[in-house]
């Protein structure tokens, strides 16, 4: 006996012939190293350990997977400008005083000289607040295993919501045809994807030749850059070029312009920069946030034009202003993280994170759009 257990050699003669019958219900077979168990009715119940029986699951510690979005081209589209109050005007010289004929110059000695005078106008702005706040209760951040950060999720979450939101308000406002003087919109016909008239270089040039002022960059979803590339029209005028040893290729993984430059250079086209960001709405589907249509705009070499002899089609004016006690203003956004001890029985971290901007069609006539590229 053993601490109450008959302890039985399954092994010994007397057991294999059944001598003991089914009183002991226990036995360790000493040959085997297994311990047995049989019950009232004599079946066998097998204790071997197994993996279940020594590991108990859990999350990994060295592994936390998600999503990230894609890079953004607000800033190339309506680049920022910062500036010191929340709201203002700017000024723009007239147009037609570069562009203007001016008739009936001659004159003679001593006669009159034609007068000519120069026009100045100032537009208004105003920029808007936005915010978001998260809120990370003590609980939950002192009971986070490895590697999850709650805080730092918060942190990212607040802004990669609000990167989204202004890549949608910028493509929004480009995305306006009433926002350009040069608009042309495709039929099913002339469509880049499948159009049987379609001509996405003829497109392009059209409004390059429209704009009053050099087109810089020619911004496109990665649906019609893909259009684009497969096109066959377009693809017939780079197999017409001399010297071009093949096609250039588009990068299969998202991963900014690839080889676009090839196909700018090819087809003496501004840089053409890929929108591959992607958003989902209060529908189920996702899509891209520039869509299917073509942007073509001007913007200075330097960021703000002060000399009044450059202008770009879109500017977003950002308040750089408003620090909150030790929160500064880090290029137009405040960020503030302080704990909490108002909500929830132990209080927790608060995430606010501000910013004041204000999107703008600075000009009309250097820009514009090819609508229903893809469709």
């Amino acid at each position: 006996m053993f601490n109450g257990l008959q302890l039985i050699d399954v092994s010994a003669p007397d057991y294999r012939k059944g001598a003991y019958g089914h009183s002991a219900p226990q036995a360790i077979d000493l040959t085997r190293g297994v311990v047995q168990l049989r019950n009232q009715g004599g079946q066998l119940i097998e204790m071997d350990l197994g993996q279940a029986d020594v590991h108990v699951d859990r999350t990994l510690a060295s592994y936390a997977a998600g999503f990230r979005l894609q890079d953004g081209v607000a800033d190339i589209a309506s680049p920022v400008v910062t500036v010191p109050n929340a709201s203002d005007k700017y000024w723009t010289w007239d147009k037609d005083d570069t562009f203007q004929l001016v008739q009936d110059m001659a004159t003679s000695a001593g006669g009159a000289v034609k007068e000519i005078s120069m026009r100045l106008s100032n537009t208004a702005f105003q920029t808007k607040q936005f915010a978001l706040q998260a809120f990370v209760p003590t609980e939950v951040q002192a009971n986070a295993d490895a590697p999850i950060n709650p805080t730092l999720a918060a942190m990212r979450r607040i802004m990669n919501a609000m990167m989204l939101a202004r890549e949608a308000r910028v493509a929004t406002l480009l995305r306006t045809t009433a926002n350009h003087a040069n608009v042309t919109t495709l039929t099913s016909t002339t469509k880049w994807n499948g159009g049987s008239g379609s001509n996405p270089i003829q497109d392009l040039f059209s409004i390059i030749e429209a704009s009053l002022q050099p087109v810089t960059d020619i911004i496109m979803s990665e649906q019609a850059a893909h259009d684009f590339a497969q096109n066959a029209a377009v693809q017939k005028f780079i197999a017409n070029k001399q010297a071009v040893p093949g096609l250039p290729r588009l990068p299969s993984d998202g991963s900014g312009n690839g080889n676009m430059s090839q196909f700018s250079a090819i087809l003496g086209l501004p840089p053409i920069h890929i929108a591959a960001m992607k958003m989902k709405t209060a529908s189920t589907t996702y899509s891209y946030v520039w869509g299917g249509d073509v942007i073509l705009l001007h913007k200075p070499p330097n960021s703000v034009p002060v000399d009044g002899q450059d202008i770009a089609a879109s500017y977003t004016f950002r308040w750089s202003g408003g620090d909150v006690g030790d929160a500064a203003s880090k290029g137009g956004f405040i960020v503030r993280s302080f704990f909490n001890p108002y909500r929830g029985p132990r209080g927790g971290q608060q995430v606010i994170v501000t910013v004041n901007d204000a999107e703008v069609m600075t000009a009309t006539t250097v820009s514009g759009i090819v609508v229903g590229a893809h469709q």
